[in-house]
């Protein structure tokens, strides 16, 4: 079957300068993201379209949950577990480059719940960035480096694989993982096509296509597990950030936009930037597995 996407519906909710960091609770039925540069993170309960805004001192990157409920933001001084009602946070793991305008940029787990996060520099300017592995013990570990701006990542559906996006190289490299959670056996898997811009956010479905953002090319591209592309769908929003899949039955398609770069000109020309967009799929997504944390 061919991967197909239908626009159902765009969201009603205040534009993102730069949304992100799309996270599906399946109990509670909360689809939350991030605008990272308003230093906004959004709460919207699916059945009732019932929208919280949280904001913050800081730039908020991406939302996670743990197996016992908890919700983790990571920020650009790091990784808080984050008490919604009472919005205090406690640290997990502090940036260090901070201050070098190094800041968190995407995070996914693995079939393990360990977490998989990446840095970038902030400026776009050089490789300071690097991927961690948060472990269930709460032991961060730098597991690969080098990277302008690090996106994704995502997991293969049966766990054996890790995909990580260098998104100024426009590469999605693949990893072998361990038992152990160790990486190895890095290597280029998409090159990504330069008519579409550049690499941000990544999924996978349940056929391990994977599916990717397109920042500067509007649209998602599907890709299967081998790097061949399958097809392309068209975003009504140029700078297209992250994609996830969610729902009762995983087959509605959350994807985020940003207006950041656009001049007053294109956001006329595509009135929707920023906002969230449904779309449904022919194909389910999977559930991602909540961060296992002692």
């Amino acid at each position: 079957m061919k991967p197909e996407l239908i626009l159902q519906q765009v969201i009603d909710v205040p534009s993102c300068a730069l949304g992100e960091g799309l996270h599906y609770i399946p109990q509670k039925q909360l689809l939350y993201w991030v605008d990272i540069l308003k230093h906004r993170l959004f709460k919207l309960h699916l059945p009732t379209d019932k929208l919280e805004i949280h904001t913050f001192d800081e730039a908020v990157c991406w939302v996670n949950s743990t197996n016992t409920g908890q919700l983790i933001i990571g920020c650009k001084s790091g990784i808080y577990e984050y008490q919604i009602e009472t919005q205090s946070k406690d640290l997990l793991w502090q940036n260090r480059q901070a201050a070098n305008n190094i800041r968190l940029n995407d995070a996914k787990t693995d079939r393990k719940g360990r977490l998989f996060f990446g840095t970038m520099d902030d400026l776009e300017h050089s490789a300071l960035g690097n991927l961690y592995q948060l472990t269930a013990d709460r032991i961060t570990k730098k597991v690969d480096e080098n990277y302008t701006v690090s996106n994704g990542p995502a997991c293969s559906v049966d766990g054996s694989r890790l995909y990580s996006v260098s998104s100024s190289k426009q590469i999605i490299y693949s990893f072998d993982i361990y038992p152990s959670g160790q990486l190895k056996n890095k290597h280029a898997l998409i090159n990504f096509p330069k008519e579409y811009g550049y690499p941000d956010g990544i999924t996978v479905d349940c056929n391990d296509n994977i599916w990717v953002a397109c920042w500067g090319g509007g649209a998602v591209l599907c890709f299967s597990s081998n790097g061949q592309l399958i097809t392309a769908v068209d975003v009504p929003a140029p700078y297209v950030t992250n994609i996830l899949f969610a729902g009762d039955n995983y087959q509605e398609v959350y994807v985020t936009t940003a207006t950041n770069p656009m001049s007053e000109l294109e956001k006329k020309a595509f009135p929707d930037s920023g906002k969230v967009f449904k779309f449904l799929s022919n194909l389910s997504g999977i559930a991602e597995e909540p961060i296992n944390l002692k």
